[in-house]
């Protein structure tokens, strides 16, 4: 059984000019039969051109399965946008009990600042060291 050119270029997945251009150069061998068209033998074809890879055949519910697919992926999606928005929640929560605390400690250091004595009155300028150490002696 011989292939027209036209089946022959579909079989091998390339161009009717493809095929004839290598007809013409002898890497194929072809006859033409008599209404003046090429058929070319499918062995011979073979020899030079690997067959075509069959297209997949998309399965009849394939819109089916898509949804489903898709549905599955939301809800995953959906379940970590949940768990994030509640990690960040907790988060906010730790935030705002650690800016409570640096107020708490803020108020304190201010109390325990103003127990401290004025800094000029803790060292006299001018005074000698000994008298700074042990004080005034008597």
């Amino acid at each position: 059984m011989s292939l027209t050119l036209y089946q022959a270029a579909k079989e091998v997945g390339r161009t009717k000019a493809t095929l004839q251009e290598a007809i013409k150069k002898g890497k194929i061998s072809a006859k033409k039969n008599e209404h003046g068209q090429y058929e070319i033998e499918p062995a011979e074809l073979f020899r030079v051109y690997p067959p075509a890879p069959a297209p997949a055949p998309e399965p009849d519910n394939a819109l089916h399965h898509q949804p489903q697919d898709q549905t599955g992926k939301i809800k995953e999606l959906e379940l970590q946008l949940d768990a994030a928005s509640d990690m960040r929640k907790q988060l906010e929560a730790r935030i705002e009990d650690k800016n409570a605390e640096i107020d708490r400690l803020n108020n304190q250091n201010m109390r325990l600042t103003a127990l401290l004595p004025a800094p000029a009155a803790l060292v006299e300028p001018n005074t000698p060291f000994f008298k700074r150490w042990f004080g005034k002696v008597k």
